[in-house]
This record gives structure tokens, sequence and C-alpha cells, in this order.
């Protein structure tokens, strides 16, 4: 063996893995070489990732590595075609469209498959080349660095005349709305109509579905207990009840949040159903509940809702929060479960919170809870308001921000906001609410003495990390700080284990052309 290569660091987020090597030949025991790893993990095992703007984030990801010193970058998949050629595609037609302000996807697809056959395998791959670029092309780049965040609000603040809109408004303008993209027929049938507050309907591909009880004791044993089933697309409709919920995706993945709407005394039972099968330990109330008045879903007393008995165990009481232990068990089953209720108090009839400083300090606070519990980790929380999305969204979409700001030291408003539009009637719907998320990170990242530090949460006693806002651009762009001026970059788009597509019958496959006016297209 003539080289040593060892890991000297590991680092995961999401949608990829960046790892250190240290690189040492044999012969020449001082040439030694670090090398940046870079393994994107999103790329499904069959077809292609299904947001282009993925693979446009892995690009930042790895042209942030590279300077006058790290030399050509090695791309690399199973066979070193499918994959590779739609990153190499990707990265080659954004160099031209930023240099010349057009492109020949066709044209360079062809001359990629003379220097190495079946580049860009399949014909999915092709499309996603010019979606990834429609994307850029309509949306731009809208990724921030959180040392940065207060100078770009700045900026997005600014407008060219007064009659001109600002471009933080101009941004918000360009979000697709994605009104009913998708079907909701579950939810409008008769049956279902009266379990509605409001006219915002869970899409089918992603409500969530809540098992019939089978009626038989599945008692203490956790090998007995009901895996989450985090795959509700498998479950036969007909043996399932319909609740107005939604799956939410979550920083770290699918299925990490629920937003519903507030129980009606009708539905109570169904809601506590759908905790207890969903096993989430942590709900948000986030709906308006008169301090005198009787809740909806829980009592002051132990109660029976359907199936699942209530009963809660302790309340503290602040000016913005109240917080609750809730206790459940499933009547024909032993194991008790304690839930975590956090009900929001300073949201009263208006669309924002009254302070933005304790409505973040709440979620900072059950972030805290959250993390600290082991048991709970991938649980779904469970975020509700009148109609499941108005307040909800706000919520989820200022919890996936702050996991990308601690993981990534990086946040994407617009790609979030659009990510919730897509999963979810209502989410996001007006200018005032995406203003608010800016002016929420503000307040979680202030500018002290020049520098942006993020606030702690009022439980929370670890060390954090200082971000210098003076840092060079190159770094701050980067998730984490390289550690050699002489390094190379490697880029691995498979899977661990993943196979790339099958191959087509003959190695003159033509590449299919594209509609001319594909760029005038519209996801709107």
């Amino acid at each position: 063996e003539e080289f040593i290569v060892k890991l000297t660091s590991e680092d995961l987020y999401p949608d990829y893995i960046i790892r250190r090597l240290s690189l040492v030949n044999k012969r020449d025991k001082n040439s030694e070489r670090e090398i940046t790893h870079i393994q994107f993990i999103s790329w499904p095992d069959h077809g292609v990732p299904g947001e282009p703007h993925l693979l446009l984030k892995l690009r930042r990801r790895v042209n942030s590595f590279k300077n006058f010193f790290s030399g050509p970058i090695v791309v690399h998949c199973s066979a070193g075609v499918g994959r590779t050629g739609t990153y190499i595609g990707i990265d080659a037609m954004m160099e031209g469209l930023e240099a010349e302000g057009r492109v020949d996807i066709y044209g360079y697809v062809v001359s990629l498959r003379r220097k190495r056959c079946l580049m860009v395998q399949v014909e999915a791959q092709y499309i996603l080349i010019h979606q990834a670029l429609l994307e850029h092309n309509q949306f731009g780049e809208t990724e921030i660095s959180v040392s940065e965040l207060h100078s770009v609000m700045s900026m997005l603040k600014q407008k060219s005349a007064d009659s001109e809109p600002t471009l933080l408004e101009e941004e918000f303008e360009r979000l697709p709305s994605f009104k009913k993209w998708r079907t909701f027929n579950t939810g409008i049938t008769e049956e279902n109509k009266k379990k509605n507050r409001s006219s915002i309907i869970p899409y089918d591909y992603n409500r969530v579905l809540l098992k019939m009880d089978d009626g038989h004791s599945h008692d203490s044993d956790a090998d007995d207990e009901e895996p989450d089933d985090s795959s509700d697309e498998e479950e036969d409709e007909t043996s399932t009840k319909y609740i107005n919920a939604s799956h939410i995706h979550g920083y770290w993945g699918s299925h990490a949040l629920i937003t519903a709407q507030t129980p009606l005394e009708d539905t109570s039972a169904d809601f506590w159903l759908m905790v207890y099968q969903k096993r989430a330990f942590t709900i948000v109330m986030l709906s308006d509940c008169k301090e005198d008045s009787e809740p909806i879903y829980w009592s002051r007393e132990k109660k029976t809702f359907g199936d699942i008995e209530v009963e809660v165990t302790s309340t503290d009481i602040s000016p913005s929060v109240i917080t609750r232990s809730i206790q459940i068990r499933h009547v024909r089953r032993k194991e008790i479960r304690t839930v975590k209720h956090f009900q929001f108090l300073k949201w009263k009839g208006a669309e924002l919170p009254e302070q933005t400083q304790d409505f973040m300090e709440m979620i900072k606070n059950i972030r805290h809870a959250y993390k600290d519990s082991g048991s709970q980790k991938g649980m779904p929380v469970v975020v509700h308001c009148d109609d499941g999305s108005s307040r909800s969204g706000i919520f989820c979409a200022l919890w996936n921000l702050l996991d990308s700001a601690d993981t990534e030291k990086l946040v994407d408003i617009f790609q979030v906001v659009k990510t919730l539009r897509k999963e979810r009637q209502g989410m996001m719907s007006s200018l005032e609410q995406y203003q608010f998320l800016y002016s929420a990170l503000g307040v979680a990242f202030p500018v002290q003495n020049g520098e942006v530090k993020p606030v702690k949460a009022a439980a929370e006693a670890d060390q954090v990390q200082v971000v210098n806002e003076t840092e060079s651009a190159s770094e701050s762009e980067q998730p984490v700080s390289t550690t050699s001026n002489v390094q190379q970059a490697a880029a691995e788009i498979t899977p661990p284990g993943a196979d790339e597509e099958p191959s087509p019958p003959t190695e003159s496959a033509p590449v299919k052309m594209f509609d001319q006016n594909l760029f005038s297209q519209s996801f709107l």
C-alpha cells in the first residue's frame, strides 16, 4: 500500500457529510495533504432528489472549500456517470449562467458523453439539471450566514424609490403559492367535513393517518408497542380515521413536526389518539383560550377521551407561557406516558405574537427540553392553532430555521417557507408573517459588540459558540471552517450502499431535447 488515509474529523448535516482526511505518501513522509470529502446523502437509491435546490446547496458547500491552491475537484458515484454527470452538468451550467447569462444544456451533455460514456444516464437526471437551473433563475440564492444576518436584513429593507417595493417584499412575491397543488379529497367528504374548523384541509399525500383501534390489549412490554409509523403512505387508508393534521418536514428529516387544527369537542378523542399513536411527547398550543374557560381537550380532573385517559399532573404558569405535564394512558394498556404541553398566552386575536422576545423564548425553552430528553429524540412535536396553519406555520418555520442556524450557522427563510407552503394550505400567507421570521431571527441572534451571539434559553446552561461578524466572506459561507490553505476537495454523491440507476440498453442512447420555453415555465 502506497498511501495512508486517516479520518481526522466528520461533521454530519441533513443532506451531506463533511469529512477531513489526511493523505500521506509512504515514500515521502513530508507530503501529508488534507482532503475535504463531501458526501451527499439525500439522493434516493432510485430516482433523483425531489428538491432541485438541494443540489444547488451542495454546489455552494463544495465551492466554499475552493481556493487558489485546492486543485481539481474529484466527483464520483457508483459508476461515475449518472449522478456524477448530473452534478457536473449543473455545476458547469451554473458557471456559464453566471459568466455569460446563457446555457446550452443539450450541447454540454453531448460533449460530456463524448468524453465519458453515458454521462447523465437517465432522462430524470437530465430533467433535474433543467429544474435546478430553473430554480436558480426564478428564486436566486436566498441562503444567509448567521454572522451576516443583520446586514442582510438592513439591505432587504431598502428600496430603489419611494414607490418601489423593498427587496424583502420582492423576495416574498417570488414565493410560489402552491395553491391546491395536491388533492385533499379525504377532508372534504360528507363524513369528514364536520371535523374541520375552517377551509384549511390537509393534503392527502401528507395528512396524518390514525389507525383504527383493533380492540386488543398490548401491555407494558416495549416490544409489544406499536412502532411510530413514520410512513403513513404505506397505511391502508380504509383502516384509518381522518383528522385535520399534516406531517411537516423538519430540518433533520421528514415527519419531525405535526401541525393540526385545535381539536373540536367531537375530535378531542382523535387528537389524543394521534398524540398516542405517533408517540409525540411535546404539544404546543398557539390558539386562544380564555383563562376562566374549561379547556377543550383536557380537564382539571382526570378524564377519558375515547380510549385515551388524560390527567394533568403539574402546571407551571409564567406571564407568557403555561407549561403542563400531562400523563396519558391507553385504557387497554398499562404504559403511562408523560407529555409536555406548552400554551402560549401572548397571541390573542392578532396575526403575530404580541412580543417577539416572548415567543422566541418559549421556542428555545421547548427546544432545550426536547433535546435534553433522549427518549423523545426523533419523536414529532405537535403544534396546533385554530386552522393548523396561520400561527403553526410561523412556529414550524422558526423551529427549522433555528436548527439550521445552530448546525450550519446558515439560514434560508425563503426555502423553508417554500417547503411549508407545499405541505399545508394557508402556511405563511402574508408578508407580515414573512417579515416576522427575519425579525425573530434577529432577536434570537442579536449583535453585541460587533459579534452575532445566539441568545440562550432561560433553562439552558451550555456554552454558546460565538460567530465573529468580521470574518472574511469566504469563511463565513462555510458550514465548518477549513483547516489548511493547501487542500483538495472530493464530492461523493452516492448514499452508502446505493446502486447506480440501470443502464440504458445501448451506449448511444440519445439525450431527450427539452422545450425551448422551459425557463418561462412557472411552479406557481
